[in-house]
């Protein structure tokens, strides 16, 4: 498959993924997503430093990637169902790229994508632990370029604390 092949349907998936996660994740509210909503809402209103506060106290957590991201997003107003589907479409062009650099047949990449069990839970339900995994995955793209692996390491470090036990 040539590069431009596969760029053209890189991004027709992220579209897909995109839409999809539109209109599923306004039937996933129950679980996390309880404290990931309340929390993402409730963001806007406030400055940085109360937004850490609250953070903190929403989620227990001090992993600031996903912060820094739900607080831009959300002083921008963009809805917590757009901000979930920008970033599955994120996350699903970079696992595509690296299953694609490693040679994978498309439709096992198709399969991974749409209907992988630990993917689904990704994109509706561990939002922190999805930054973590998308971080990881490009730190892999960068494998030959140290400064860059490193730098993506450690916004995956960041973003879950849990990504040290997958580096490890």
């Amino acid at each position: 498959m040539t590069e431009s092949k596969f760029l053209i349907i890189n991004l027709i998936m992220m579209v897909f993924i995109f839409f999809i996660s539109l209109l599923l994740a306004t039937f996933y509210v129950n679980g996390d997503q309880i404290y990931y909503n309340m929390f993402y809402n409730n963001l806007q209103y406030l400055n940085f430093y109360d937004g850490l506060d609250f953070y903190k106290y929403a989620l227990s957590s001090r992993e600031y990637v996903y912060f820094l991201l739900v607080w831009v997003f959300s002083f921008f107003g963009v809805s917590h169902i757009v901000f979930v589907a920008f970033f599955n479409a994120i996350l699903s062009y970079f696992i595509v790229k690296l299953f694609y650099d490693w040679k994978v047949n498309i439709w096992i990449i198709l399969t991974f994508v749409f209907t992988n069990y630990y993917m689904l839970v990704l994109y509706f339900s561990a939002e922190r632990l999805k930054f973590g995994i998308l971080f990881i995955i490009v730190s892999l793209l960068y494998l030959e370029r140290p400064k860059s692996f490193i730098f993506y390491l450690i916004l995956s470090v960041m973003s879950h604390a849990q990504m040290i036990i997958l580096y490890a």
